[in-house]
Parts: C-alpha cells; structure tokens; sequence
C-alpha cells in the first residue's frame, strides 16, 4: 500500500521510458528558453520605454527641429524613433 501513494515525479523518473525521458528534457529546455525570451524582451521593453520617454521630453522641449536634428546627428538614430529605409 505504500508504493501506491508514492507516485510522485521521482517516480516517474525511475518507471520512464527513454522517450519519456527524452521529451521531458526537451520541454524543459524550451520552457527554459521561453522564460529566457520572456526576460530578455521585457527588459528590452523597458529600456525603449525611457529611450521614447528621454527623446520625446527633448523634443516637445527643444526650441526648434534644427535642434532635435541636430542632437539625432550627435547621438545618432536611437530606436524607437530611428529613420525609415
């Protein structure tokens, strides 16, 4: 009665297969990558988010687009507002 209530996932991992095995590998490596990819675009996310924040405070407060072009010439082209083409 004792062996029953014991299958849990070392369980599994003794009883499986070699395709069972195989597979639950592979689902753990794509969901490692996964959290990887959701990390890496969240924090690509925030850093366009005070990229668009920084450059739109310069622009709305520049004197002129001479200036805002001037200062595109200095720093360069920045996502998210860099040129088309």
């Amino acid at each position: 009665m004792g062996d029953t209530n014991s299958l849990g996932f070392g369980h599994f991992l003794v009883n499986a297969d070699m395709v069972a095995k195989v597979l639950l590998v592979v689902l753990v490596l794509m969901s490692a990558i996964s959290w990887y990819l959701i990390v890496l675009k969240g924090i690509s996310q925030v850093i366009r988010q005070r990229r668009s924040a920084k450059f739109l405070n310069f622009f709305w407060s520049a004197t002129s687009l001479e200036a805002v072009q001037h200062e595109l010439n200095v720093h360069g082209v920045r996502e998210p507002f860099r040129a088309n083409g």
